[in-house]
């Protein structure tokens, strides 16, 4: 074979092994322990590599600088220690301490090797257990603590400061040092360095993605009759809420019960009818959607109540839980906010509505009304609007008056919609404060109380809270209340010292709740 044949042959197998590296995946390595890093990449010519050696991957995924390039930074992993919502704890701990004491700890065994890392010896005291089984764990041991995630995170849970530990690790995408051929063919084609950016514009534009999140507020019975109507008339339409509207407009979202219609004439059914007017109030204090399923919407006849939807609706202010006919009450409100899908339902027990007259208050296929508060509608329409949103919350106006303790009804209501995927549900109609359940990762608030009433039986109608609830993609992520006093018909947002006797109480409550 001559000198020139052999010339040939190189420069082809060259060329070869030029193309052959223009045209080969974009390898990434992978250390096992970094896994959660790239869980749900999906790049096409990208190829993942189980390996922490430096040769051969174009990228390594690292939890440290180790004195290279350092591309991107492809995320955290934090562990985060949590207790029972209603756990005495508050504040900085440390988790030695903790273990000092005897304290049941569990670990969530997705995030063992973080643990290990952070924790050295220390991790042989901490029982590893699936994340999961440890939020349902806490969420009814008032004595258990967890290390979790942030994902973990939801309403049944508080997170506390560590003070002695931090159980973070982070993970970066870094440029190992590459061959001299790889190094080479980079500067020679322009196609193979396109590539590799193309790549790492998608990887940015994926780790800067947030969860997006919205703060809703939810509060009690709105009653625009009796001394409320009086106090409006006198000092004004937006009066009730002056105290309050600064807090709640700060809110993403703010949620009410309507108790009473809106409107002029109708016929006498009942007792409330709230002056048209009355909306600039609702507007003022920031309220957003509110339910018309109770037991006083009809109280002047389908004439006010008619008028009540117009007039909502012309202020800009949603409602839920009424309608028409049958199929448009059990239609859920869909609100986009914050880059949340949330949908509202609202229904109410049928038992305590009261009319001086025969009348229809159910609604049916061809009557207007309201939304009856029956199991399988609930769990039906939840369903159905998990389908159409992010997060669903349902209300309903239940039980008894001035009852601090829920009825069985109630218990399988709530729970109900909570097992079909609610989120969220809010409790209206007792005038006191009920207890706060947390349930297969749903929150149930049994009963705010009053919000905008007149004082019948102090001074357990006068005690009410507004809900704070951080919503998220398919959760409730974190839940607050905040104390209200309601005096002359105006509710007024109490400080922490103030108002703690109100949110022990509401506490007391919720414990009784971890019995039934």
């Amino acid at each position: 074979m001559g000198r020139s044949s052999v010339v040939v042959i190189l420069a082809g197998i060259f060329l070869l092994g030029i193309r052959a590296e223009l045209d080969r995946p974009i390898r990434v390595g992978v250390p096992r322990e970094l896994q959660w890093a790239v869980a749900g990449w999906s790049f096409d010519g990208v190829e993942l590599i189980t390996t922490t050696s430096q040769e051969g991957p174009d990228f390594l995924v690292c939890d440290a600088g180790r004195g290279v390039e350092v591309v991107l930074p492809l995320g955290e992993q934090e562990a985060l220690l949590v207790v029972n919502r209603f756990h005495h704890g508050a504040g900085p701990v440390s988790l030695a301490d903790l273990l000092a004491e005897g304290k049941r700890c569990y670990g969530a065994e997705e995030y063992e090797y973080l643990l290990e890392k952070c924790l050295g010896q220390r991790v042989e005291e901490i029982e590893l257990k699936p994340e999961g089984e440890i939020v349902e764990l806490l969420a009814k041991d008032l004595d258990a603590v967890g290390l979790i995630s942030p994902q973990g995170l939801w309403a049944g849970l508080k997170p506390l400061e560590l003070v002695d530990v931090e159980l973070r690790q982070r993970a970066f995408l870094v440029r190992p040092p590459q061959s001299w051929l790889a190094e080479r063919v980079a500067r020679l084609n322009a196609r193979r360095k396109r590539k590799i950016e193309e790549f790492l514009e998608q990887l940015a534009d994926r780790v800067e993605e947030q969860d997006p999140e919205v703060t809703l507020m939810a509060v009690g019975d709105i009653m625009f009759e009796r001394e409320v109507k009086q106090a409006q008339l006198k000092r004004g339409w937006t009066y009730p809420f002056e105290k309050v509207a600064p807090t709640l407009k700060g809110a993403g979202l703010v949620f009410a019960n309507l108790e009473c219609p809106l409107g002029v004439g109708g016929r006498f059914l009942n007792m409330f009818r709230g002056e048209p007017e009355s909306v600039w109030g609702l507007a003022y204090g920031g309220v957003d959607v509110v339910s018309l399923a109770n037991n006083h919407i009809l109280d002047y006849d389908n004439q006010v109540f008619f008028q009540t939807m117009d007039i909502l609706g012309e202020a800009g202010i949603g409602f839920a839980g009424a309608g028409r006919n049958l199929a448009e009450a059990r239609t859920p409100l869909i609100v986009e906010q914050g880059g949340l899908r949330i949908a509202f339902l609202a229904y109410t027990e049928m038992w305590f509505v009261y009319t001086r007259e025969p009348h229809n208050w159910a609604a049916t296929d061809i009557l207007p009304g309201v939304a009856p508060a029956r199991l399988d509608f609930v769990q039906e329409d939840v369903r159905s609007a998990l389908e159409l949103a992010d997060v669903v919350v349902v209300s309903f106006h239940w039980g008894q008056e001035y009852k601090e303790e829920p009825t069985p009804a109630q218990l399988e209501l709530g729970r109900g919609a909570v097992e079909a995927g609610a989120h969220l549900v809010l409790g209206h109609h007792p005038h006191v404060l009920q207890g706060v359940e947390f349930h297969k990762g749903g929150v149930i608030a049994y009963s705010l109380g009053n919000f905008v009433f007149d004082e019948l039986r102090p001074p357990r109608t006068e005690e009410s809270v507004i809900l704070q609830a951080v919503l998220k993609r398919g959760k409730v992520e974190q839940i607050d209340f905040l104390p209200v006093r309601i005096m002359g018909c105006q509710p007024r947002i109490l400080s922490s010292g103030e108002g703690r006797y109100i949110t022990e109480r509401l506490e007391w409550l919720s414990r009784r709740l971890l019995l039934r």
